[in-house]
Order: C-alpha cells, then structure tokens, then sequence
C-alpha cells in the first residue's frame, strides 16, 4: 500500500472537489484517507509539487495522462491550464496525441480537441501512413475524416481505413467509411479497387456521383468561413475545463493548521513502490 501525504487546507484551497469533500460534510464523515484508483503515485507527487510551487516535472507521457485526468477529477483548473499551454504536440509520439484527443473528447473539451485534430491535419499534409491512420481511435477517425483540412486523396483514405478494419479486427464497420467522399473517387478505382471490399454498394457510389454529394477537401487557409463537410452535427458545447480568466493562481494556508490527509493508491491500475 502506497500513502501519500498532503495537507487537507493546501488541497482544499485549489480544488473545489475536495474542498467541498474535506470540509463541507459532517466531521463524523470526514474522510482521512481519499483512495485513488486509476492514477499513479508518480502523478499526484506531481499534482501536490504544483499546489506547492506551481510547476510539474513530466517523466513520462502517462503521468502527463493521469495529471489532467487529476485536474479534470478535482476540478483544478490551474492545473488544467498550465497543462494545455506547457503541452507541445508535435514534441510528443502519436499514441499520446490520441491517447490525448480521446480524453479530451471524453469530457467534452472542444477547443483544446480542435488543436489536436489540427495537428493529424499536418500530419497528413506531409504524406500519408495507413500504419499511422490504423493507429487511431475509432473516435479520432470519426471526426478526422470529416473535415475539410485532412487534406488526403479519397483512394488512399479508402486504403487507410480498410487497413484500420484489419489492424482493429473490425466488422460489420459500415458506419467508418460514411465520410469517404465517393464523387471525389475516379470509377476506375471504384471499380477496381473499392467494390471487391464490399463495404461500399455501387448504388452509393452512382448516387454520390449524380448529386456531387462532397466538395474538395482545402486547406483551412482555403476555408475561410466554410463549414466542414460532416455527416453528423458539429458539438458546439463549452470546453467544460478551460479557464478563460486571467487571475492570478493565488492561495494562502496555514500548515499547521489542519492534520494531514493520507492519500490512499491501494486501488491504483499499476504497481507502484515507494
């Protein structure tokens, strides 16, 4: 078992989560212990260093991970912010970027997901890799594909989807090809090469022709102020963990005011020794 020691008035003054948790519910119910499951030791002795000094020692990307996933759980938007502006996407490897983007759709925060659909934009301007593509969340996919910014020819997004099929064992995955934009496809190569997979009806693909269903992927500078051409509607909700204030991150305690909180990660995923 792994305890870690924090003072309940520093944790309290930063996160409302635990403040409300510490201080707002009957002492009988106090807790003096809080378990931590689905974290590492190395990830709160990072979140207490920043409560202390306002800064954070990135070790490993999945303490980078389990950092925001602590600063979305107790709410600590500071700690939130500090992270989104001291992270650089290009300076980390792939699977962090969609490890990444798929926590932050997750909890629904848009434009800090928009910076990373942006960055597999750039990605693809550069060439494109089915190993890479295949390496992708269903989730990432989903939203990638419909933009007019992937810049990527219709036929090669065909071969990185059917690769993704086989790398995830996928099935029945109808649904994944909806924003292939068919009219952008020669007949030539639907017919020779798209039909054999019989995950497109030819039907689709005469319809999409006759009514030029799709327009040309451009770049944003392109864009302007077109819409993507999506299938499904656009969220257009809040990014539930931005902090759009300028204050200062200011807070005052008393350490010898309060006993100490043991934070339990006897429940945690890994196993960690002191």
């Amino acid at each position: 078992e792994n305890k870690i020691t924090a003072n309940k008035s520093l944790l309290a003054a930063v996160c409302p989560y635990l403040k409300r948790l510490l201080f707002q519910c009957p002492t009988s119910e106090m807790p003096s212990v809080i378990p931590l499951d689905d974290t590492t030791t190395s990830a709160f002795q990072e979140f207490i260093l920043f409560i202390k000094k306002y800064e954070c020692d990135f070790n490993t990307e999945a303490d980078i991970l389990n950092l925001l996933k602590l600063a979305h759980r107790f709410q600590f938007k500071q700690l939130f912010k500090f992270l989104s502006q001291e992270i650089e996407l290009q300076n980390h490897n792939i699977p962090f970027c969609v490890d990444l983007f798929d926590f932050l759709s997750s909890i629904g925060n848009d434009g800090w997901k928009e910076k990373c659909l942006s960055f597999f934009d750039e990605i693809f301007k550069n060439g494109v890799n089915v190993d890479t593509f295949a390496s992708f969340s269903r989730t990432l996919i989903d939203e990638l594909t419909c933009r007019n910014s992937f810049i990527i020819k219709e036929i090669d997004l065909f071969h990185c989807l059917i690769k993704w099929t086989e790398v995830n064992n996928a099935k029945s995955q109808a649904a994944l090809f909806s924003n292939l934009r068919l009219n952008l496809i020669s007949i030539e190569d639907f017919y020779r090469i798209v039909l054999p997979f019989n995950v497109i009806e030819s039907s689709d693909y005469l319809n999409a022709i006759d009514k030029k269903l799709f327009d040309e992927r451009i770049t944003i500078n392109e864009r302007h102020t077109e819409q993507d051409n999506c299938k499904t509607d656009d969220s257009n909700g809040e990014d539930s963990d931005s902090d759009n204030s300028d204050d200062d991150f200011n807070y005052s305690y008393n350490s010898d005011e309060e006993y100490d909180v043991f934070i339990s990660d006897e429940c945690m995923s890994d196993n960690v020794s002191e």
